[in-house]
């Protein structure tokens, strides 16, 4: 294999490797159409949509490159105001597995019940997660839809999916395009270096940097790539591990990985070292050493800078 003494096209062959693989994002959707199809036929009035990095297009490909693809998504039930306060999370439970149970495929499937979602597993290990749902208004928002689902069995937390990948969507808008990229070989780089943050924590903290990054460097007529939006990131997002971080305008919780104020600030030292490594690899400025830098950095399977 030769290398490619191009970053730019290094990149872009990166982001390429990060794409679903198009069978298995068939077979996947085959597969949530039918769950969809059960439940809906089963609880007239209920709506299934997908969730998760599905819907705000920031799955990647596995590390193995060719692992199962997971489904999330969520039932909605109905309104809130149209259930009883004495329904609970587990009753939501209950009834969408009394609705996959109609289908003999799902009932063999045994569906489990794990506030806040009903799971299965097909024979390739691919996991489907469903999550019970009520839904509410909220006025004055271009996604006026919310929900509550089961914080346990007995207690409903808000969870307001629409309002989030519309988001990151507009983020993506607001940055020329290079945010949803951007998270995607973000994502890949923390787990190839098994740094523990959670994927969704991670497009939050690139949400709040990426898009007023690149506002400030195409208003100052500079010329970059992803290689430099991602050395950014890792110098900036140090600055916000120290506390949970919200989404603008959004019911759901601030979201952190769970990690304690010492565990976050090693993570952020990490990530500091990472940014500045990274700066001084752009700073090489097309080297014929340059692509050998990236290709080390990002490491394998990812390695970019081989062509076929």
């Amino acid at each position: 294999m030769a290398l490619i003494a191009n970053p730019d096209q290094a990149f872009n062959q990166l982001l390429s490797r990060l794409e679903l693989d198009a069978t298995r994002v068939d077979k996947a959707s085959t597969r949530y159409n039918a769950i969809k199809s059960t439940i809906e036929n089963a609880l007239p009035g209920c709506k299934v949509t997908q969730i998760g990095s599905f819907q705000r297009k920031t799955k990647i490909r596995s590390a193995a490159l060719a692992g199962r693809l997971d489904i999330d998504a969520v039932v909605n039930l109905g309104r809130v105001q149209d259930f009883t306060d004495a329904f609970l999370p587990s009753d939501a439970l209950k009834l969408v597995r009394r609705a996959l149970n109609q289908n003999k495929v799902y009932f063999g499937m045994n569906p489990k019940l794990d506030a806040p979602t009903v799971s299965m597993k097909y024979a390739d290990n691919t996991k489907v997660e469903l999550v019970p749902a009520l839904s509410f208004d909220v006025a004055d928002r271009s996604t006026p839809r919310c929900y509550i689902v089961g914080a346990n069995n007995r207690s409903w937390m808000y969870a307001d999916y629409d309002h989030d990948a519309a988001w990151i969507t507009a983020g993506n808008q607001e940055s020329d395009g290079m945010l949803v990229p951007s998270i995607k070989i973000v994502k890949a780089l923390l787990r190839y270096r098994q740094i523990p943050l959670k994927s969704f924590h991670i497009e939050v903290l690139c949400r709040h940097i990426i898009p007023a990054l690149v506002q400030e460097w195409t208003t100052q007529g500079y010329t970059f790539g992803y290689k430099y939006v991602v050395a950014q990131f890792l110098l900036s997002a140090q600055e916000l591990l120290n506390a949970p971080v919200g989404i603008p305008g959004s019911f759901t919780p601030p979201q952190d990985s769970g990690k304690s104020t010492a565990e976050l600030y090693k993570i952020g030292l990490v990530l500091q070292k990472l940014g500045e490594r990274a700066w001084k690899i752009c700073d090489t400025q097309h080297s014929p050493k340059e692509a050998a830098m990236w290709a080390s950095f990002f490491g394998k399977p990812f390695s970019p800078y081989r062509s076929p």
